[in-house]
């Protein structure tokens, strides 16, 4: 099983990808990637990708979402698996989570998708928004 993630723009290396107007880049672990897989199986549906979005509200400004989705909307940035598209965000989402990566955790507390955000000057407790 391959672990290098691509763009629909171009390779970026491992696990990541770059736009080519800006060298933006946001990665995905392999544990993330793994976990991916993992919730397509379930819905026995190869074709859903992550979606990683970035929305304006929760406690601190801004707040992260994450969803299976099948759509590729207009100006999205796929993050493809083995030739597969793996993970989508939106142009104005990669900016802000430029420089970040997205991880799985899997604790006694509970199981999560992570994002480990450079951009933030801070976040809310619950880790689910940030300014």
């Amino acid at each position: 099983m391959s672990d290098q993630v691509q763009s629909n723009t171009e390779i970026s290396g491992q696990n990541g990808i770059f736009t080519e107007k800006e060298n933006m880049n946001f990665t995905l672990s392999q544990r993330s990637i793994d976990r991916i897989k993992h919730l397509r199986s379930l819905e026995n549906d190869q074709d859903l990708m992550l979606r990683i979005a970035v929305y304006s509200g929760g406690c601190s400004g801004f707040k992260y979402h994450l969803a299976m989705t099948k759509e590729i909307e207009e100006g999205d940035m796929e993050i493809k698996c083995d030739e597969k598209s793996i993970a989508v965000l939106d142009e104005v989402t990669l900016e802000m989570l430029s420089g970040g990566m997205l991880d799985f955790v899997d604790e006694v507390s509970g199981s999560y998708f992570k994002i480990q955000n450079p951009n933030a000057g801070s976040s809310c407790g619950c880790g689910n928004s940030f300014s």
